[in-house]
């Protein structure tokens, strides 16, 4: 169907505990919808795939961003929804609700995504299940995907070996995890050494980035050899909730247009900002001017 961007992720509803004290409850999120979001500030036709409950206003969706949500599948039984934990230092867990961990339910699976859809479509699998993200990335490359991203889910990384990791990263183009993640796949590396292992041990990927927060991120485009850091937009931070998320669904839209690491990357720092001056998925101004001047100020920053 030619360039488009399509998500694969969760719909969830959030209640968020802060390290200062602040609480939030029933949120609306979910790394599916962040992703999107994050892509949409780049590129007019996004799609998610996710799965809701008949709580989650999914149409509005469609209605104040554009997004297509016509892949969305629904339960009669309520949205996925988690406890949010954050730490003073930015680590965070999520602790799921529900009556019993229904996170691989609530997670699309590869018939939700039609072969038409997914032939010369850029597609980003945000953190779900690993047998379920292995699903949809071997599918979408099996139904001629131009290019895969995927976000590692945390819960599954402590221990993980190369050979299970490879499971996964054997379908796609890009690896984004964040600086957690790699700190649970390494313990005992750095992120920059921890980078260099990734680049060294799957040297089929396109581009590596690891997402460090306030930080920014560093990553290797192995197009053109280059490795590189960028710096986080100076953002008014309200909640850091889906950050990570909507900086790959930038990053996607960003290689869509680019074909390139780091200008993605830097596309997705300035999503990054826009998600965490507010709280949940709804009430962002997202304002396509202000980004480019965003891009502009972190590209000359860089």
């Amino acid at each position: 169907m030619g360039a488009l961007c399509l998500i694969c992720g969760n719909i969830t509803i959030d209640d968020l505990v802060f390290h200062d004290g602040r609480v939030r409850m029933g949120v609306l999120g979910g790394d599916g919808v962040y992703s999107a979001l994050g892509a949409s500030l780049w590129q007019k036709d996004v799609k998610i795939s996710a799965v809701a409950g008949p709580d989650y206003p999914v149409q509005s969706l469609a209605e104040m961003y554009g997004l297509d949500v016509s892949y969305v599948t629904y339960k009669d039984k309520p949205s996925l929804r988690n406890w949010g934990l954050y730490e003073k230092d930015g680590t965070r867990q999520f602790v799921f609700r529900n009556e019993k961990n229904q996170w691989s339910e609530y997670s699309p699976a590869p018939s939700d995504l039609p072969p038409e859809i997914l032939e010369g479509a850029f597609v980003h699998c945000a953190p779900m299940p690993w047998d379920k993200q292995i699903a949809i990335v071997r599918h979408a490359r099996q139904c001629g995907a131009t290019f895969i991203s995927l976000d590692p889910p945390f819960q599954f990384m402590e221990g993980m070996d190369k050979e299970k990791l490879g499971e996964g990263l054997g379908f796609v183009d890009a690896f984004l995890p964040s600086c957690q993640e790699v700190r649970a796949l390494f313990p005992d590396l750095s992120p920059n050494d921890a980078l260099e292992r990734l680049i060294r041990e799957f040297p089929h990927l396109k581009a590596i980035v690891i997402k460090l927060g306030a930080d920014g991120a560093i990553g290797y485009d192995r197009i053109t050899g280059e490795k590189f850091s960028v710096p986080a937009y100076k953002a008014h931070l309200v909640d850091p909730t889906g950050a990570g998320d909507s900086f790959c669904g930038g990053f996607l839209a960003g290689y869509l247009k680019t074909a390139n690491a780091r200008m993605s990357a830097l596309r997705g720092v300035v999503s990054a900002s826009f998600i965490i001056e507010t709280e949940g998925t709804f009430g962002m101004n997202f304002d396509t001017q202000t980004a480019e001047k965003r891009l502009q100020e972190v590209t000359t920053e860089y």
